[in-house]
């Protein structure tokens, strides 16, 4: 992705059924592979989700026994989850 898409603009590409679509990106939110960057309002004035990918590079290393996966998170990403592990709500009982 090279700008944040919403949804809609998201099932054009990819023509997929609505349904599949937002079972999909539910799965690679909770996965961290997709995030919310922002918000905005669309021309019938409904609040929509603007989805990125929350990095900027993927790296493969292979090994003899293994394959090591990297990926480079945007500032945006970072900043996202610094926050929410500032201002995370502690249970202390």
């Amino acid at each position: 992705m090279v700008r944040p898409k919403s949804a809609v603009e998201i099932e054009k590409e990819l023509d997929l059924p609505q349904s599949t679509l937002y079972r999909k990106i539910s799965d690679l939110k909770e996965c961290g592979l997709l995030m919310v960057e922002k918000y905005a309002i669309s021309y019938d004035g409904r609040k929509e989700a603007l989805y990125a990918c929350p990095f900027t590079e993927v790296r493969f290393k292979v090994g003899r026994e293994e394959i090591e996966l990297e990926l480079i998170e945007t500032k945006e990403s970072l900043e996202r989850r610094w926050f929410a592990l500032f201002f995370a709500r502690q249970d202390f009982s």
